[in-house]
């Protein structure tokens, strides 16, 4: 090895647990107020800045409450809800709602769920390049007879 340190995931493994040793001596030495306030305003940085809703983040709310909404539909027919404003600085939806109707409501909400919470697995699932174009009809690397009229 030349000195160089390694950049692998592994290498970064192995340091954690001399992270976290050094991070347990500095909350265990005399705490102070200013060292906590500049502790907590690090930690909330970094976890903040790290964070944002993406733009698509509209569209994809009101195409979640157009999809809930028909699903909704199938149980109580009257049942009606749409958009009112999304936050993108917080993330918070306002969804308008039909008053007064139970069904309706327990159904959109568990299909609202259930979209939301794929939503969130989807976004974590690796990207996979598309599929080639398949091959015109051969089969078993035979190819195509012609035929003729």
């Amino acid at each position: 090895m030349t000195g160089e340190r390694s950049r692998s995931p592994k290498s970064l493994i192995l340091r954690l647990p001399r992270l976290a040793h050094l991070l347990l001596l500095f909350l265990k030495t005399d705490m102070s107020y200013p060292k906590i306030r500049a502790f907590v305003v690090g930690c909330s940085a970094l976890l903040c800045c790290a964070f944002a809703w993406p733009p698509e983040y509209v569209e994809q709310s009101r195409a979640d409450v157009s999809t809930c909404e028909t699903y909704a539909r199938a149980t109580s027919p009257r049942f009606e809800a749409r958009v009112q404003s999304v936050d993108l600085a917080t993330g918070r939806v306002d969804i308008e709602r039909t008053p007064n109707d139970t069904r309706g409501e327990v159904a959109f909400s568990k299909c609202l769920l259930a979209v939301r919470q794929w939503r969130l697995i989807e976004r974590n699932l690796p990207k996979l390049p598309a599929p080639p174009a398949p091959d015109l009809a051969t089969m078993a690397g035979r190819p195509a007879d012609t035929v003729t009229r």
